[in-house]
Protein backbone atom coordinates (compact mmCIF):
# COMPACT_ATOMS: atom_id res chain seq x y z
CA UNK A 1 0.00 0.00 0.00
CA UNK A 2 1.40 3.28 -0.80
CA UNK A 3 2.00 5.52 1.89
CA UNK A 4 -0.49 8.54 2.13
CA UNK A 5 1.63 10.87 4.04
CA UNK A 6 3.96 13.10 1.76
CA UNK A 7 6.73 16.04 3.03
CA UNK A 8 5.37 19.79 2.23
CA UNK A 9 7.67 21.05 -0.78
CA UNK A 10 8.09 24.98 -0.98
CA UNK A 11 8.79 26.10 -5.00
CA UNK A 12 10.71 27.68 -6.60
CA UNK A 13 13.77 28.24 -4.49
CA UNK A 14 16.84 26.09 -3.19
CA UNK A 15 17.19 27.70 0.50
CA UNK A 16 14.37 27.50 3.13
CA UNK A 17 12.12 30.28 3.06
CA UNK A 18 11.00 29.68 6.19
CA UNK A 19 11.22 32.13 8.64
CA UNK A 20 9.05 34.05 11.82
CA UNK A 21 7.96 37.24 11.47
CA UNK A 22 5.07 39.81 12.53
CA UNK A 23 1.67 39.03 10.24
CA UNK A 24 1.41 42.66 8.75
CA UNK A 25 5.03 43.22 8.21
CA UNK A 26 4.81 40.35 5.96
CA UNK A 27 1.75 40.62 3.99
CA UNK A 28 2.71 44.63 3.36
CA UNK A 29 6.72 43.22 1.95
CA UNK A 30 4.56 41.64 -0.67
CA UNK A 31 2.27 44.28 -1.66
CA UNK A 32 4.69 47.49 -2.28
CA UNK A 33 4.58 48.93 -5.46
CA UNK A 34 2.31 46.51 -6.40
CA UNK A 35 -1.13 46.50 -7.55
CA UNK A 36 -3.40 44.38 -4.73
CA UNK A 37 -6.60 42.95 -4.39
CA UNK A 38 -7.48 42.56 -0.49
CA UNK A 39 -10.20 40.04 0.59
CA UNK A 40 -11.82 40.44 4.11
CA UNK A 41 -10.45 44.04 4.51
CA UNK A 42 -12.29 45.17 6.92
CA UNK A 43 -11.28 43.11 9.75
CA UNK A 44 -14.53 42.30 10.83
CA UNK A 45 -16.05 42.06 13.57
CA UNK A 46 -13.08 44.03 14.88
CA UNK A 47 -13.04 46.60 12.40
CA UNK A 48 -13.32 49.38 15.55
CA UNK A 49 -10.47 47.77 17.71
CA UNK A 50 -8.14 47.39 14.79
CA UNK A 51 -8.81 50.87 13.47
CA UNK A 52 -8.93 52.52 17.03
CA UNK A 53 -5.37 50.22 17.81
CA UNK A 54 -4.02 51.56 14.61
CA UNK A 55 -3.41 47.77 13.26
CA UNK A 56 -6.17 47.90 10.24
CA UNK A 57 -4.13 46.02 7.50
CA UNK A 58 -5.89 47.34 5.12
CA UNK A 59 -4.32 51.05 5.72
CA UNK A 60 -1.27 49.32 5.81
CA UNK A 61 -1.58 48.13 2.59
CA UNK A 62 -3.26 51.42 1.14
CA UNK A 63 0.52 52.97 2.36
CA UNK A 64 2.91 51.07 0.06
CA UNK A 65 0.58 49.45 -2.77
CA UNK A 66 0.46 51.11 -6.16
CA UNK A 67 -3.34 50.74 -6.36
CA UNK A 68 -5.56 48.69 -3.89
CA UNK A 69 -9.09 47.35 -3.67
CA UNK A 70 -10.69 45.88 -0.89
CA UNK A 71 -13.73 43.82 -0.49
CA UNK A 72 -15.69 42.80 2.22
CA UNK A 73 -18.78 41.24 3.22
CA UNK A 74 -20.04 42.98 6.20
CA UNK A 75 -22.35 46.09 5.38
CA UNK A 76 -21.96 47.85 8.59
CA UNK A 77 -18.23 47.70 8.79
CA UNK A 78 -17.77 48.45 5.17
CA UNK A 79 -19.46 52.03 6.34
CA UNK A 80 -17.67 52.60 8.60
CA UNK A 81 -14.61 52.42 6.96
CA UNK A 82 -16.18 54.46 4.23
CA UNK A 83 -17.08 57.34 6.90
CA UNK A 84 -13.13 57.24 7.95
CA UNK A 85 -12.26 58.50 4.34
CA UNK A 86 -11.69 55.01 2.73
CA UNK A 87 -13.35 54.87 -0.48
CA UNK A 88 -11.71 51.89 -1.93
CA UNK A 89 -13.80 49.63 -0.48
CA UNK A 90 -16.86 47.47 -1.95
CA UNK A 91 -19.59 45.04 -1.25
CA UNK A 92 -18.39 41.06 -2.50
CA UNK A 93 -19.07 37.91 -1.58
CA UNK A 94 -14.83 36.19 -2.50
CA UNK A 95 -17.19 33.21 -2.95
CA UNK A 96 -18.60 34.58 -5.72
CA UNK A 97 -15.91 37.19 -6.67
CA UNK A 98 -15.90 38.66 -10.08
CA UNK A 99 -13.84 41.49 -10.78
CA UNK A 100 -13.23 42.90 -14.83
CA UNK A 101 -9.29 43.47 -14.33
CA UNK A 102 -6.19 41.81 -12.51
CA UNK A 103 -3.68 42.32 -9.72
CA UNK A 104 -0.04 41.64 -8.91
CA UNK A 105 -1.16 40.55 -5.58
CA UNK A 106 -4.15 39.10 -3.71
CA UNK A 107 -4.43 39.13 -0.52
CA UNK A 108 -6.72 37.26 2.23
CA UNK A 109 -5.49 37.54 5.97
CA UNK A 110 -7.29 35.19 8.44
CA UNK A 111 -10.13 34.87 6.02
CA UNK A 112 -10.43 31.20 4.69
CA UNK A 113 -11.27 29.60 7.99
CA UNK A 114 -14.55 32.15 7.90
CA UNK A 115 -15.81 30.60 4.62
CA UNK A 116 -18.41 27.84 3.65
CA UNK A 117 -16.39 26.95 0.76
CA UNK A 118 -12.95 28.41 0.73
CA UNK A 119 -12.34 26.80 -2.77
CA UNK A 120 -15.11 28.33 -4.04
CA UNK A 121 -12.94 31.45 -3.73
CA UNK A 122 -9.47 29.64 -4.80
CA UNK A 123 -10.73 28.59 -7.76
CA UNK A 124 -11.09 32.12 -9.30
CA UNK A 125 -7.80 32.94 -7.95
CA UNK A 126 -6.01 31.87 -11.13
CA UNK A 127 -7.88 34.39 -13.47
CA UNK A 128 -7.52 37.51 -11.04
CA UNK A 129 -3.55 37.13 -11.12
CA UNK A 130 -1.26 39.28 -13.05
CA UNK A 131 1.95 37.15 -14.80
CA UNK A 132 4.06 36.30 -11.76
CA UNK A 133 0.82 37.35 -9.32
CA UNK A 134 1.23 36.30 -5.44
CA UNK A 135 -1.38 34.85 -3.52
CA UNK A 136 -1.12 35.78 0.01
CA UNK A 137 -2.74 33.80 2.66
CA UNK A 138 -2.62 34.20 6.14
CA UNK A 139 -4.53 31.60 8.75
CA UNK A 140 -4.65 29.98 12.66
CA UNK A 141 -2.23 26.93 12.78
CA UNK A 142 -3.89 24.28 13.98
CA UNK A 143 -0.69 22.93 16.03
CA UNK A 144 -0.45 26.32 17.74
CA UNK A 145 1.18 26.06 21.65
CA UNK A 146 -2.19 28.44 22.90
CA UNK A 147 -4.54 26.51 21.55
CA UNK A 148 -2.88 23.02 22.76
CA UNK A 149 -1.96 24.74 26.01
CA UNK A 150 -6.23 25.90 26.68
CA UNK A 151 -6.88 22.06 26.10
CA UNK A 152 -4.14 21.08 28.86
CA UNK A 153 -5.17 23.63 30.96
CA UNK A 154 -8.59 23.19 30.86
CA UNK A 155 -9.90 20.35 28.81
CA UNK A 156 -11.57 23.29 26.89
CA UNK A 157 -11.11 23.85 23.46
CA UNK A 158 -10.61 27.96 22.54
CA UNK A 159 -11.69 28.64 18.75
CA UNK A 160 -13.29 31.80 17.78
CA UNK A 161 -16.70 31.35 17.01
CA UNK A 162 -17.22 32.50 13.58
CA UNK A 163 -14.38 29.39 12.42
CA UNK A 164 -14.84 26.33 10.74
CA UNK A 165 -11.85 25.21 10.04
CA UNK A 166 -8.33 24.42 11.42
CA UNK A 167 -5.53 24.98 8.89
CA UNK A 168 -1.42 23.97 8.94
CA UNK A 169 1.27 24.88 6.16
CA UNK A 170 0.32 20.99 4.50
CA UNK A 171 -2.93 21.26 4.34
CA UNK A 172 -3.49 24.72 3.54
CA UNK A 173 -0.97 23.66 0.36
CA UNK A 174 -2.86 20.57 -0.57
CA UNK A 175 -6.12 22.84 -0.79
CA UNK A 176 -4.34 25.60 -2.80
CA UNK A 177 -2.63 22.65 -4.93
CA UNK A 178 -6.32 21.45 -6.08
CA UNK A 179 -7.23 24.67 -7.91
CA UNK A 180 -3.34 25.09 -9.68
CA UNK A 181 -1.80 27.14 -7.37
CA UNK A 182 1.85 26.33 -5.37
CA UNK A 183 3.40 27.82 -2.52
CA UNK A 184 6.53 29.55 -2.96
CA UNK A 185 7.05 30.54 0.73
CA UNK A 186 6.04 30.14 4.62
CA UNK A 187 6.23 32.38 7.49
CA UNK A 188 5.64 31.61 11.07
CA UNK A 189 3.84 33.88 13.07
CA UNK A 190 2.45 34.74 16.59
CA UNK A 191 -0.03 36.89 17.86
CA UNK A 192 0.21 39.01 21.63
CA UNK A 193 -1.66 38.08 24.18
CA UNK A 194 -3.34 40.38 26.43
CA UNK A 195 -4.81 38.59 28.24
CA UNK A 196 -3.83 37.68 32.64
CA UNK A 197 -0.62 36.11 32.05
CA UNK A 198 0.28 37.79 29.02
CA UNK A 199 3.94 38.75 29.34
CA UNK A 200 4.61 35.22 30.51
CA UNK A 201 2.80 33.64 27.63
CA UNK A 202 4.22 36.02 24.90
CA UNK A 203 7.57 35.13 26.58
CA UNK A 204 6.72 31.27 26.69
CA UNK A 205 5.52 31.42 23.05
CA UNK A 206 9.01 33.36 21.75
CA UNK A 207 10.91 30.39 23.58
CA UNK A 208 8.60 27.85 21.51
CA UNK A 209 8.55 29.15 18.54
CA UNK A 210 12.24 29.61 17.74
CA UNK A 211 12.46 26.10 19.05
CA UNK A 212 9.52 25.07 17.10
CA UNK A 213 7.48 27.18 14.75
CA UNK A 214 4.47 24.76 14.39
CA UNK A 215 3.93 25.93 17.82
CA UNK A 216 3.20 29.25 16.07
CA UNK A 217 0.09 31.13 16.07
CA UNK A 218 -0.29 31.69 12.52
CA UNK A 219 1.16 31.24 9.26
CA UNK A 220 1.57 33.48 6.47
CA UNK A 221 1.90 31.45 3.25
CA UNK A 222 2.48 32.80 -0.51
CA UNK A 223 0.97 31.04 -3.63
CA UNK A 224 2.06 31.34 -7.15
CA UNK A 225 0.12 29.63 -10.07
CA UNK A 226 1.71 26.37 -11.12
CA UNK A 227 2.22 27.29 -14.78
CA UNK A 228 4.70 29.81 -13.21
CA UNK A 229 6.38 27.76 -10.66
CA UNK A 230 9.78 26.12 -11.42
CA UNK A 231 8.62 22.31 -9.92
CA UNK A 232 11.92 21.03 -10.70
CA UNK A 233 13.18 23.64 -7.92
CA UNK A 234 12.54 22.87 -4.55
CA UNK A 235 13.00 22.46 -0.75
CA UNK A 236 10.91 19.85 1.61
CA UNK A 237 9.65 20.03 4.74
CA UNK A 238 9.26 16.73 6.89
Amino acid sequence: MKNPHSSLKIFGVKRSPVKLGVKNDLISEYCVGKDVLHIGCTDSPLTTVVWKRGDLLHLRLENVAKSLIGVDLDVESLDFLKRHGISNVIEMNAENITLDRKFDVIVAGDVLEHMNNPGLFLQQVPSLLNKDGLLVLSVPIASAFASIFSVWLTGTERVHQDHCFYFSPKTLSTLCYRYDLLPVSLFFVNAKSTEFGGAFINLLRKILIKLSPFTATQIVMAFKKKSEVDIATYIELH
